[in-house]
């Protein structure tokens, strides 16, 4: 397991190793969330993943998982996995729900991060028009 801090709006000092943005259209998300409840959450969350959803209410509730979703998708983006590589979306987990203050990382997916260098995760996060937008940049170390 690998925890990678996030920082928000500030400059962060070290090389890009990768860019990854998502969208995710919150009614749609609602909608599984209304059709398969607690095991469609349970694919996508994590145990404290969990309890920050169940401080929200619908709509927040699908709001919250739209985020955490695109999270894992935009880090997924960022890690670049091989063609046949593939990790369960448990295995990136927001330490801090939807103002994480880092990423936790375990698995196959970890082990891609460690081969990255990635030291530090800028995430900014954005809700228009009933769709939110998470985009992620993956920092490493200056080459020298």
């Amino acid at each position: 397991m690998l925890t990678i801090p996030v920082v928000g709006g500030r400059a962060v000092e070290g090389a890009v190793r990768g860019v990854g943005i998502d969208v995710v259209d919150v009614a749609a998300v609602g909608d599984s969330l209304e059709r398969y409840g607690a095991r469609y959450r349970s694919r996508i969350c994590g145990p404290a993943e969990t309890a920050e959803l169940d401080r929200h209410r619908t709509p927040q509730s699908a709001q919250v998982l739209a985020f955490l979703f695109g999270l894992k998708e935009s880090v997924t983006k960022v890690l670049a996995p091989e063609r046949d590589a593939s990790w369960p979306w448990t295995a990136i987990q927001s330490v801090g729900g939807r103002s994480p203050s880092a990423v936790r990382v375990d698995g196959a997916a970890a082990e891609r991060a460690h081969e990255l260098e990635l030291e530090t995760f800028m995430v900014a996060a954005s809700t228009w028009g009933g769709l939110v937008t998470v985009r992620v940049v993956g920092f490493g170390p200056v080459p020298q």
